[in-house]
């Protein structure tokens, strides 16, 4: 998915985050996502590695970070990166709802985004089964045109998906 000579970089810098951050007493969530587009994106798939971990309290609801590296095929394929900050609603003792947004970069420019820069947001519904979390989300990537002024396609990339992590 990353032109040859970016991977080995991205991963590299993805993990060193992710180690960095595991660092903590309370490790946290590495989780494979994918799904399909819709509206702009349709006939395209998304694939996202994910590593999320506990940030603090805002108003007695757990945040967290989040750190993102992934893509989608089709005609407005791209990579990604992005850093995010969640936070968790539960619903339920092993069940809650999420909401986050992030700052991430896309490899390139599409007839979808017309920037490099991007705004991240994912929400969705995760239930945990032991040390196993299941997720149903929501991904949108837009380049907040309509906030920042930007020039250029802000029609956005929009991805409903699954998600398994592992809580370690």
């Amino acid at each position: 998915m990353f032109p040859p000579g970016r991977r080995p970089v991205l991963f590299a810098v993805f993990l060193l985050f992710c180690v960095s951050c595991a660092a903590n007493a309370d490790a946290g969530t590495v989780s494979v996502e994918t799904g399909g587009g819709f509206h702009h994106s349709t006939h395209s798939e998304c694939l996202f590695l994910r590593y999320q971990d506990k940030a603090f309290e805002i108003e007695g609801f757990d945040a967290y970070y989040e750190a993102l590296a992934g893509g989608w095929n089709g005609e407005n394929r791209n990579e990604a990166v992005a850093l995010s900050l969640g936070i968790m609603l539960p619903w339920h003792e092993n069940d809650w709802f999420f909401g986050s947004a992030g700052l991430g970069r896309a490899s390139r420019t599409t007839d979808n985004l017309g920037v490099h820069f991007q705004i991240t947001f994912h929400v969705g519904y995760t239930m945990k089964l032991e040390t196993a979390n299941l997720t149903l989300g929501y991904v949108h990537f837009s380049t907040g045109k309509y906030f920042l002024g930007w020039e250029g396609p802000n029609y956005g990339e929009n991805f409903l998906t699954l998600q398994a992590g592992v809580e370690f």
